[in-house]
C-alpha cells in the first residue's frame, strides 16, 4: 500500500504551477478533431480579450463559468474544445504604442504606416501574449496551442473573404451620413462605442426671429449653442395650432444672418415638450440628420474633425474650440437679445468609451453594412430557440436589438487593423476591389491607390467561432466544433459582438454560431459601482490568486457569476472560500491516514451499512445529481452551494466525526469503504471548480491508495454520473438521519444557552417521543446522539418528566430535556443572567428615552429613526430570551 505523502498544509502555489505544468505536457487540453471520432462534442470560443489587457474580474469570472463547463464534459467522455485567442484591438493598440512613441518624442505620422506597424507588431511579440499566462495561473483548460490572433495570416484571409463577398452582394456599401467621430484618436466610433452618462449642463432658450416680422419670432431650446452656427432649419409639428400658418416661411439665422426655412415634421417635432419648436442642425446631430434626409435639408458642417469650428461659420468663430465657441456664442446671443433663458439642466453627452472625449457627431462618407440584409435569420434564431440565453431575460434583448438595428459603419481612421481591401483610380472612384491585392506594378500604372482606413475591430471578431477554426476552408475542425455549445459573456457586448457573430454565421455557413449565450454576472466594488483601474476601485485577480489560491478564487466566481445578478466583491468571501479549500485538505488528509491498509477489493457492502452510512450515500448522490443539473442547465450557483454544504457539514462535521469510532472496530472496512466512495466522489464533483486542490489530493492520495480508480489524473477521470447514484437515494435514511441531527443540534443549543463548557459532558438528556417507532429509533441511535452532543447517556420515553432546574426544548415532534444540576452552577448562572439583564434594562431604557422624545423623531433622519427602533426591538429580544433562560433555572 502507498504511503501517504501529502504535506499537513496545502501549498496552493507550488501545487498550481505543478499541475498547470502536468496538464498541458499531457495534451488533455488539446484535441484532435476526428470526424469520425463518435463522442460527442462541446465547444466553447472564448471571447478574445484585447491584447493589449492584462486580466480583470469580469475575465476572472468568465474563465472560472467556462472552465467549469469544459472540465465537467471532458470528465463526461465529451470531445472538448475551449478555442482561445487575442484580438487585435484596434484603437486600443494604436493608443497604447502611440502614448510610447511620444515618450521618445515621435509620432506616427512620421514614421509612416509600414514602420508604424513594425512597432506595433513589436509590441505585441512583447506583451500580447501575457493574458494566457494569467490564464493558466486561474487553471484554465483550453487549448493554448490552437490560440489565434485576429490579425493572424489566416483570419485576415476570412475577413477580406468577408468583405468581398458582401460588397460584392451589395450589403457593403460606401456613404456620406452622420458618424461618431472620437476627436482625440481621430476616428468614426461605433453607437455602441459611445457611453452616456448624465452630467450637469445648461438649457439655453433661443429667439429666431421671423424674416417676414422680426418683432416676432420662434424659440428653441438647445444643450449645444455653438451648433446653431450650422443650423439649417427649424421644425414645427404640421398640426401644432400655434405654428401651423409658419411652415414654408423662414427665420434669420442670429449670428450668422442666414434665411433657414420652418418645416413640419411630426417625427422629431412634439407639441408637447418645451415650445413645441426644434432647430435642426443635420450635420451634428442623428435626430437632426434623419430630418435633413426627409426634407432634403443643406448639410452644413461648422465643427471639423479636431472639435473647432471650420469655415462655414462666422469669421470670428473659425478655429475655436467647441468650448470655447459655446462661451462667445451664448454672450453674442446674449448682447443681441436673443438669449430667452438659461436653465440648469441635467443631460447625457457622448463620450468615448477609449478617450472620455465628447463625441462628435460628424458627417462622413464611410463603409456600412446593410443590417436589414442580415438580422432577419439571425433574430428567427433567437425568437425560435435554437439559440437560447441564460439567464432567459435576455432573450428579449437579442430580438429587440436585431428588430430596430440601424446599417452598421464599419471603417476606422486607423492604422492598425484590417485595411480596407479597396483601391480607387485617380478620380477617387472605386476601381477594385478583392481577396487578393492587385498586381503592385499595375496598380502604380493605374494610379490606384488603396483605402487608409481598416474595419472596425467588432467587423473581425464577428467571425470569431468559425474563422477559428479554420474558415473558409472546410477543415475537420469547423466541421466537428461548429456551431460551438457555448458562449459566455458579459452584457455589455450582447449586441456589439453576440449578436454580430450570429449574423455574420447564418450568412457564411447557414448555421447559429452558438447554441447557448451565458450572460454572466458584473463584479462590481464593495459599494455596488463598476470596478475602473483609473478610478484606484479595480482588483487585480492576479492578486487575489496570490493571496488566496485560484481555487478559492475560481470557487466563488463560479457561484456567483451565473446567479442572475451583478456581485458585490468583498475579500471576505474569498476568505470563507480559503477556509473550504482548507477544510477539504484537513478532511481529505484526515480520511486518507485512515484508508492506508484499505483493500481496493473491498466494495460498499449493503447489508453492512448503518443509518449513518446509508444517510451520507444518499446525500452523496443528491448532490452528484445538484451539481451536474446546475452544469447541465449552466445555472452553477447551486452545484458549489450544494458541494459546500455537503462536504463542510454533511461529510466533515457529521459522518467523518460518527465514522472515527467505528473506524477502530470491527467496522473499519465498511466505513473505509464509504470513505473512500464519497472521497472519490467529492474530489470528482469539486475538479470543475476546484481543479488544483482536488487534483492534487486525488493523484497524489487517492489515486495512490486506490490504484484500481480510473482515470491517469482525475482531469480526465470519469464523472460520477446521477445514474451510478440513483441506488443510494434513500428518503427514509435521511429523514430518520435528519430527525437524530436535529436532536443533536437542540441540545447542543440547549448546552450553549445555559453556558455548559464546551468540553463537559452532560450526564444524562431526556428525550420524550410519543411515537413507539420513533422513540426506539432514537433510543437505538443513543450511541450517536451521545458522541456528537457531549452526552454520557440518552433516555427516551413516551411520557413527559419532570425536572427542576433543567433546560427545555424541542426537536420537531420531540421534546428534549436537559437537566442542569452538577453540569453547572446554578447559582453563579443566576447572577451572571441577572448582570446581564440589568446591563440591557440601562440600554432599553436609554432608547425609550430617545424615541419617546417627539423632537428626536421630528429632526433625526428617517434611517436613524429606523436604526434606533431596530436597535430597541433586538435588546427587548435579547432581554426576553434571558428572562427565559433564567427562569428555566
Amino acid at each position: 500500500m502507498a504511503v501517504l505523502n501529502l504535506p499537513t498544509r496545502f501549498d496552493f502555489a507550488a501545487t498550481e504551477s505543478k499541475w498547470t505544468q502536468i496538464w498541458h505536457d499531457q495534451g488533455y487540453f488539446h484535441p484532435v478533431a476526428d470526424v469520425n471520432d463518435p463522442r460527442p462534442t462541446f465547444s466553447i470560443a472564448f471571447p478574445p480579450p484585447n491584447v493589449t489587457g492584462s486580466l480583470h474580474m469580469g475575465h476572472a469570472a468568465n474563465i472560472s463559468v467556462q472552465d467549469a463547463l469544459v472540465r465537467n464534459r471532458r470528465m463526461r467522455g465529451f470531445d472538448t474544445l475551449w478555442m482561445l485567442g487575442t484580438d487585435h484591438a484596434g484603437i486600443g493598440t494604436q493608443v497604447m504604442v502611440e502614448r510610447q512613441l511620444k515618450k521618445e518624442g515621435k509620432n506616427r505620422h512620421e514614421m509612416g504606416r509600414e514602420a508604424f506597424l513594425e512597432r506595433v507588431w513589436e509590441w505585441k511579440e512583447e506583451y500580447g501574449n501575457r493574458i494566457f499566462d494569467q490564464m493558466q495561473r486561474l487553471g484554465a483548460s483550453g487549448d493554448f496551442r490552437r490560440a489565434r490572433f485576429t490579425m493572424d495570416a489566416d483570419y485576415s484571409k476570412a475577413i477580406r473573404k468577408v468583405f468581398v463577398d458582401w460588397y460584392n452582394d451589395g450589403i457593403i456599401y460606401r456613404e456620406q451620413r452622420l458618424v461618431n467621430w472620437d476627436p482625440a484618436s481621430q476616428t468614426v466610433l461605433s453607437d455602441l462605442e459611445v457611453e452616456s452618462e448624465e452630467e450637469q449642463g445648461h438649457l439655453w432658450h433661443l429667439r429666431y426671429p421671423l424674416t417676414s416680422d422680426p418683432s416676432q419670432g420662434i424659440v428653441v431650446a438647445t444643450t449645444r449653442p455653438e451648433t446653431m452656427l450650422g443650423d439649417t432649419a427649424v421644425a414645427v409639428h404640421p398640426d401644432d395650432e400655434r405654428y401651423r400658418h409658419l411652415i414654408g416661411q423662414t427665420v434669420t439665422l442670429p449670428l450668422s444672418g442666414r434665411e433657414i426655412p420652418i418645416i413640419g415634421d411630426a417625427e422629431l417635432a412634439d407639441p408637447a415638450f418645451g415650445s413645441g419648436a426644434v432647430k435642426i442642425t443635420p450635420a451634428h446631430d442623428f435626430n437632426d440628420w434623419d430630418c435633413g434626409q426627409r426634407h432634403q435639408l443643406e448639410v452644413l458642417q461648422v465643427i471639423d474633425f479636431n472639435a473647432h469650428i471650420n469655415e462655414n461659420a462666422p469669421e470670428k468663430y473659425v478655429g475655436l474650440s467647441v468650448a470655447e465657441a459655446r462661451k462667445a456664442v451664448v454672450a453674442d446671443l446674449e448682447a443681441a437679445g436673443v438669449l430667452v433663458k438659461v436653465d440648469d439642466h441635467t443631460y447625457l453627452p457622448g463620450r468615448s468609451a477609449r478617450t472620455g472625449v465628447i463625441v462628435e457627431p460628424l458627417p462622413m462618407v464611410q463603409w456600412w453594412v446593410d443590417m436589414q440584409r442580415l438580422a432577419a435569420p439571425a433574430r428567427e434564431a433567437v425568437r425560435s430557440g435554437q439559440i437560447k440565453y441564460v439567464p432567459e431575460r435576455f432573450t428579449e434583448q437579442g430580438v429587440e436589438w436585431l428588430e430596430n438595428v440601424r446599417d452598421w459603419c464599419i471603417s476606422r481612421q486607423l492604422w492598425w487593423g484590417h485595411q480596407i481591401p479597396v483601391w480607387y483610380d485617380a478620380e477617387g472612384q472605386i476601381a477594385y476591389v478583392g481577396t487578393e491585392d492587385p498586381d503592385p506594378a499595375e496598380a502604380e500604372a493605374k494610379g490606384w491607390v488603396r483605402d487608409e482606413d481598416v474595419l472596425d475591430t467588432w467587423f473581425s471578431s464577428a467571425l470569431w467561432t468559425f474563422a477559428t477554426l479554420g474558415w473558409p476552408e472546410q477543415t475537420p475542425e469547423l466541421q466537428r466544433y461548429h456551431p460551438t455549445s457555448v458562449l459566455s459573456t458579459a452584457r455589455d457586448i450582447l449586441n456589439l459582438w453576440v449578436a454580430r457573430m450570429n449574423f455574420c454565421s447564418h450568412y457564411f455557413l447557414n448555421q447559429i454560431p452558438f447554441e447557448n449565450v451565458l450572460v454572466h454576472a458584473t463584479i462590481q466594488t464593495h459599494d455596488g459601482k463598476r470596478m475602473s483601474k483609473s478610478k484606484g476601485t479595480g482588483i487585480d485577480p492576479l492578486d487575489m490568486v496570490n493571496r488566496f489560491g485560484a481555487d478559492a478564487c475560481r470557487f466563488w466566481l463560479a457561484q456567483v457569476s451565473m446567479s442572475g445578478q451583478d456581485v458585490r466583491f468583498t475579500e471576505d468571501k474569498l476568505e470563507s472560500s480559503q477556509h473550504f479549500v482548507t477544510k477539504i485538505w484537513n478532511a481529505s488528509r484526515f480520511v486518507m491516514m485512515h484508508l492506508d491498509d484499505y483493500n481496493p477489493a473491498q466494495g460498499i457492502e449493503p447489508e453492512a451499512l448503518e443509518l449513518a452510512d446509508r444517510w451520507i450515500l444518499s446525500r452523496l448522490a443528491q448532490t452528484v445529481e445538484a451539481v451536474t443539473q446546475s452544469l447541465d442547465d449552466f445555472t452553477l450557483t447551486n452545484g458549489p452551494r450544494s458541494l459546500y454544504s455537503f462536504i463542510w457539514t454533511e461529510f466533515c462535521d457529521w459522518y467523518v466525526e460518527i465514522a472515527k469510532p467505528r473506524l477502530q472496530g470491527p467496522q473499519r472496512a465498511h466505513v473505509q469503504a464509504v470513505l473512500m466512495h464519497c472521497l472519490d466522489t467529492m474530489l470528482k464533483l469539486l475538479h470543475p471548480f476546484m481543479p488544483f486542490v482536488s487534483e492534487e489530493l486525488w493523484s497524489e492520495g487517492l489515486k495512490k491508495l486506490n490504484p484500481a480508480l480510473a482515470g491517469e489524473h482525475l482531469a480526465v477521470a470519469p464523472w460520477p454520473e446521477q445514474i451510478d447514484f440513483s441506488a443510494w437515494l434513500n428518503p427514509e435514511a435521511e429523514a430518520a438521519m435528519g430527525s437524530l441531527m436535529e436532536a443533536v443540534r437542540v441540545i447542543r443549543n440547549l448546552r450553549m444557552e445555559v453556558g455548559v463548557p464546551a468540553n463537559k459532558e452532560a450526564e444524562t438528556v431526556y428525550l420524550i417521543q410519543a411515537d413507539s417507532a420513533e422513540q426506539a429509533r432514537l433510543q437505538q441511535n443513543a450511541p450517536l446522539i451521545c458522541r456528537m452532543a457531549k452526552v454520557q447517556q440518552v433516555q427516551t420515553q413516551t411520557e413527559p418528566i419532570a425536572i427542576q432546574q433543567a433546560a427545555h426544548g424541542v426537536s420537531q415532534s420531540t421534546q428534549v430535556v436537559l437537566p442542569l444540576a452538577g453540569l453547572i452552577d446554578l447559582d453563579k448562572e443566576r447572577e451572571r443572567l441577572q448582570r446581564e439583564m440589568g446591563k440591557l434594562a440601562k440600554e432599553i431604557g436609554g432608547l425609550e428615552g430617545r424615541l419617546g422624545n417627539a423632537k428626536f423623531r421630528e429632526r433625526a433622519p428617517e434611517a436613524v429613526v429606523r436604526e434606533a427602533e431596530a436597535a430597541l426591538a433586538e435588546l427587548r429580544y435579547q432581554r426576553e430570551s434571558l428572562q427565559q433562560r433564567l427562569a428555566a433555572l
